[in-house]
């Protein structure tokens, strides 16, 4: 080592049971009272939160004789009542009560057929949906794009016109976690019990059929881009629809920034054709407390034919994530802007080092990842140094630094006719080596011990 070069660091029990309410009580646990759909709803919510064909089967009336015959007390269920205002106390209900209640009935009987995902159920409860509802219905539950909200899946909205009740059975897309109601109106059947008169779809689920498809194609990009999936990402996207340093940024930075589609409305659709579609992708990572946006314009090529993705717009993102990684720990951010134009990914190494980190080989991974996908890309590696030692020195480290990066991408499956080798020791620094004064920048020298793969694949 020469003289005024450093010398390398090292490398461092149940609860006791209520009696039972008197099977013979009305709602309002009186002889004569009103129906108390503060009960009905803590009913459904039970429903729900059990779930499962065991609980139907557990609610309904062949098991209720069952335990009748074995001289067993009726089966007690803790529940919280859901009604927005006017709520009784909460209470528990049993389910010989229970079986006295005609909108509980139905009710569940509703939310049987959203849990079994089966349209024609739902339907054959007198129900009258025209052709396009139905449809658009049965699409959302046979692709479970649509859950019933297991902490409070039932609403008592109370008395509407024309004599009728409403409940809102409320339900949350799969995609985006939009919420909505499924709007149930009941009325008097005219023998002293209730029946489903209207079903009101949620609005997301009673617009164009289209828009829905391309909200869950843009959902399913996404998660294979959190997933790290690029050959699933191949399989939805037009060829070369997405560059390679367009997939590689994008994969860097949801690995890193650990992006995730926003909790409320992650995808709007600013226009779908019959052959066309564009959609916004809202996403946010939490570690650097951004949120951001990707462009998505999709196509089909004919009626009968899936939605693709064609084109990927991520300069937004990638503006934002590079803006707000200048003020996070620099040595933790993937990319850097390149001289040259466009993104580089950037390794760095420790002092006198050509070992790479573990962050460093994580990164490797995503990239060779997708050079093995397209297998005639090419990359170019680009090996530096900071200031400090000879420059016959620094060029060898630089040089080291360099095949260290293409050994790794090989072992991973890079063919070696798609790396490019350089070196440049010192003489390209990323951050200035010295102080304005001229004294020693350990912060800029640190910044300068890298190695850069230019995204030009």
């Amino acid at each position: 080592m020469p003289p005024n070069q450093h010398i390398p660091e090292r490398r461092v029990s149940a609860p006791p049971s209520t009696p039972p309410l008197a099977a013979e009580m009305d709602y309002a646990g009186g002889p004569a009272g009103p129906p108390n759909h503060a009960a009905v709803a803590g009913v459904i919510t039970a429903i729900c939160l059990l779930g499962g064909v065991g609980s139907w089967m557990l609610l309904s009336p062949s098991n209720d004789a069952k335990n009748d015959d074995a001289g067993q007390p009726p089966l007690m269920v803790p529940i919280e009542p859901v009604v927005d205002a006017g709520s009784t106390p909460d209470r528990t209900v049993t389910i010989a009560e229970e079986a006295a209640m005609p909108p509980t009935t139905v009710l569940k009987d509703l939310i049987r057929g959203v849990l079994s995902r089966d349209v024609d159920q739902i339907t054959d409860l007198g129900i009258d949906l025209d052709p396009d509802a139905k449809a658009s219905l049965a699409q959302a539950l046979e692709n479970r794009q649509i859950t019933i909200d297991s902490q409070k899946p039932v609403n008592d909205l109370g008395p509407i016109d024309g004599g009728l009740h409403r409940w809102g059975i409320n339900v949350q897309r799969s995609a985006d976690k939009t919420t909505g109601q499924l709007l149930v109106d009941l009325g008097p059947d005219g023998q002293g019990g209730w029946m489903t008169q209207r079903l009101t779809l949620p609005d997301y689920l009673a617009s164009p059929p289209a828009n829905r498809e391309v909200i869950e194609l843009a959902a399913v990009f996404l998660d294979h881009l959190i997933e790290q999936n690029f050959d699933a990402l191949g399989e939805i996207t037009a060829k070369d629809a997405v560059p390679n340093e367009k997939l590689a940024a994008l994969g860097l930075m949801f690995q890193e920034g650990e992006f995730q589609p926003i909790k409320e409305r992650a995808f709007r659709t600013t226009n779908v054709t019959d052959d066309r579609a564009w959609i916004i992708a809202k996403v946010e990572s939490v570690p650097y407390h951004l949120q951001s946006e990707i462009g998505l314009e999709l196509k089909k090529e004919a009626a009968d034919q899936p939605w693709i993705i064609e084109r990927v717009n991520v300069s937004t993102l990638m503006n934002a994530f590079l803006n707000v990684s200048k003020d996070q720990d620099t040595l933790k951010v993937p990319l850097i802007e390149n001289p040259r134009g466009g993104e580089s990914v950037v390794l760095y190494f420790g002092y006198d080092s050509d070992q790479l980190t573990q962050r460093s080989l994580k990164q490797l991974a995503v990239i060779a990842s997708i050079l093995k996908l397209r297998g005639s890309s090419e990359i170019q590696i680009a090996g530096h140094t900071d200031s400090l030692g000879e420059d016959p020195y620094n060029d060898a480290l630089s040089q080291r630094r360099a095949r260290e990066v293409a050994t790794t991408l090989r072992s991973l499956g890079v063919r070696q006719r798609q790396i490019k080798l350089e070196s440049f020791g010192e003489r390209v620094p990323l951050r200035p080596n010295l102080r304005p004064d001229g004294s020693d920048n350990p912060e800029g020298r640190q910044r300068n011990r890298r190695a850069e793969i230019y995204l030009d694949f």
